[in-house]
């Protein structure tokens, strides 16, 4: 990875406007995206679902640079989002996100 960045949990009053501009970018540039940015943030909700514990998100420089969560209807099969701005993809973000959320499921 290139630039140094933070892997933390989600906190949705810090991250939120972040993670809008995130969207968007990646929803511009991947034209197989067939989510629209207000779709992409609508989870549904598990049992004991938190987003505090269940989404993470990528920071550089006060920017998202890829974030991803759990959600899903069955606790034994959760579903996994990820993206990662186009701008920075290939430099390990992805699998870092991949990682967490792995563990975390």
């Amino acid at each position: 990875m290139s630039d140094s960045f933070t892997l933390r949990p989600y906190q949705p009053s810090q991250d939120f406007s972040a993670l809008e501009r995130l969207i968007k970018a990646v929803d511009q540039a991947d034209t197989q995206l067939q989510a629209s940015s207000s779709s992409l943030l609508e989870v549904k909700e598990i049992p004991h679902h938190a987003p505090e514990r269940d989404r993470f998100v990528v920071m550089s420089r006060g920017e998202a640079l890829g974030y991803g969560w759990l959600g899903g209807l069955r606790l034994e099969r959760p579903d996994l989002w990820l993206c990662v701005h186009p701008e920075h993809r290939r430099k390990g973000y992805g699998a870092a996100l991949l990682e967490r959320l792995l563990k975390r499921a």
